[in-house]
């Protein structure tokens, strides 16, 4: 049995397929694809005599091969069928017809078997619907078959054979050749497999090829920018230094370390202060002690007195000469009394004084150390303008 077959390129253009393989795609092939995102070897198309039909196979193309807007899976074969629509890549302009014409013997669907019609050649007969995507099928071999006498048999007669040894041998010879014929086949169909896969891997890797060379290109000119970059950022730092190193931030430096120091020693000389207006305070409140106990033992005299005149005339001579006494003892207190109290107003004066000047200290050593603080402020600033 002949057969052909056609794809109809959306009605305008005919093209015949191969007997045995066709190759798809747009580098060198034998149908030859204009369509965008199709590969340089897309798709291949076969005649399985062992099916008796047509299979499409995808050779793990990224947009896909499909047939009747279904995609195959990659590398698994498909049956075809008569008016079967194909599409090579996702773009809706590449679709094709499947036409089948057969001559001589019309095969018929395997599940219901019949005679062979030896009319007109059928043009374009319809096929039962293909099958689902499967994966691939080895072929299958056949063993050969060694026609023989069983050893019971009585000696073979020279000359003489029956009809249906010679029928036997006749269907063993042709199940032998017909294995042998799918064996070489399928063997053929694998190295055009292996030989368009290693194409694809080439093609890949010239690509990969070209891409490395275009971005160590585009890495090579970005990286010599971003050295020029970095060398003219150096330089502008290294002249910001110099210029730093000349300018009067020296100066301040210093300025700022003297008043550091005074803003230390004046420290030092409030903490003395204050620790001097302590003993001051300590020693007022004794004194103000002493004054109170003065006066309470010259409240208590004065009323020994007054009893003492209260006495007898006889006593009065000398309780005279004891108040006379006592009067020149509390004339004595009283003299030591306004001694104190006078010694007290002076250290209350020294300790107004010392307090006066511990707050004239203690404001200067503010104003000194908000200096400090403002010119360590525009110090930082100046060193983080001259790091910029």
């Amino acid at each position: 049995m002949t057969h052909r077959a056609l794809l109809r390129a959306d009605g305008r253009q005919d093209i015949p397929l191969n007997q045995n393989l066709t190759t798809i795609g747009h580098g060198g092939c034998d149908i030859v694809l204009n369509a965008d995102g199709t590969a340089a070897l897309h798709a291949i198309v076969e005649f399985s005599s062992e099916n008796n039909c047509y299979v499409l196979r995808d050779l793990s193309t990224e947009q896909g091969t499909f047939v009747n807007d279904r995609r195959l899976q990659a590398g698994s074969p498909a049956r075809l069928s008569h008016g079967d629509r194909l599409r090579f890549g996702e773009q809706q302009n590449g679709n094709y017809q499947l036409l089948v014409e057969r001559s001589g013997v019309v095969a018929t669907s395997a599940s219901s078997p019949g005679p062979a019609s030896s009319s007109s050649p059928a043009l374009f007969r319809s096929r039962p619907p293909p099958l689902p995507t499967m994966t691939p099928q080895q072929p299958q071999s056949f063993p050969t078959v060694r026609l023989g006498r069983p050893t019971s048999a009585g000696p073979q007669i020279p000359g003489r054979r029956s009809a249906s040894s010679s029928a036997a041998a006749a269907a063993a010879s042709a199940a032998a050749a017909s294995g042998s014929e799918q064996r070489l086949s399928a063997v053929q169909f694998d190295l055009h497999c292996l030989q368009t896969e290693a194409a694809q891997r080439a093609a890949q890797m010239e690509e990969l090829r070209r891409r490395l060379a275009a971005s160590e290109a585009d890495s090579r000119q970005r990286l010599g920018a971003l050295e020029a970059e970095v060398a003219a950022k150096e330089a502008e730092v290294s002249e910001l230094r110099r210029e730093l190193g000349r300018g009067p931030v020296d100066g301040e430096l210093r300025e700022l370390d003297r008043l550091r120091k005074d803003a230390g020693i004046a420290g030092g000389l409030l903490t003395q202060m204050q620790r001097d207006m302590t003993g001051k305070d300590a020693t007022i409140t004794r004194l103000a002690r002493e004054i109170e106990t003065l006066k309470d033992t010259i409240k208590t005299k004065d009323q020994r007195i007054t009893s003492l005149t209260t006495k007898t005339p006889a006593d009065a001579k000398a309780e005279a000469e004891v108040r006379q006494a006592r009067e020149r003892e509390l004339a004595n207190l009283r003299a030591r009394l306004r001694d104190a109290e006078a010694r007290s107003e002076a250290r209350d004066a020294a300790a107004r004084d010392l307090r006066a000047g511990l707050d004239a200290a203690h404001a200067v050593a503010e104003r000194e150390a908000a200096m400090a603080r403002q010119l360590g402020a525009e110090l930082e600033t100046a060193r983080a303008q001259a790091v910029d």
